[in-house]
């Protein structure tokens, strides 16, 4: 999305936001400010599914891994606190955090939400809100109930 405003010195500043990423310009006139803005959204929104093709393949990719690597192993998993995201099939679903990501998985199935495969993101425990609300933002799951502010989110981690 695009909008436009006139700066005290009659310059023309263009301002254009896809999925809460921004970018401004000042240019000498509305045409110019137009064209900048047109041109940018397509590449904002072109990198923006670059992202989102990206991530859904290295999720994949990662569970995939992960999981075989497990299995050939035989490895137990230390507890950590971290970020989860779990899928239904390609789908993001839900977006959580917790202090011990390998309980909050059991709790999940006993409690019947369904997904297929989950991604843990390792964090500090004093950085988990701020992260979640990061993912829940970028990723946009369904079965989360509320979408969160970030401002001051996009300035710490973007």
């Amino acid at each position: 999305m695009a909008s436009f405003e006139r700066t005290k010195n009659g310059n023309w500043r263009a301002f254009v936001t896809v999925n809460y990423k921004r970018k401004s310009e000042t240019f000498p006139s509305r045409a110019q400010a137009l064209a900048w803005a047109g041109a940018s959204e397509v590449s904002m929104r072109e990198q923006s599914k670059q992202r989102a093709n990206y991530f859904n393949k290295f999720k994949g990719e990662l569970f995939f891994t992960v999981a075989q690597d497990l299995f050939n192993s035989r490895v137990v998993i230390p507890n950590f606190s971290g970020i989860y995201i779990l899928f239904d099939g390609d789908d993001v679903s839900y977006v959580g955090q917790s202090r011990n990501i390998l309980g909050r998985m059991a709790d999940h199935k006993k409690n019947g939400r369904v997904f297929t495969h989950y991604v843990a993101i390792p964090v500090m425990e004093e950085e988990l809100t701020k992260m979640e609300q990061y993912y829940i933002n970028l990723l946009k799951p369904a079965q989360n109930r509320t979408k969160v502010s970030d401002i001051e989110i996009e300035a710490e981690y973007a």
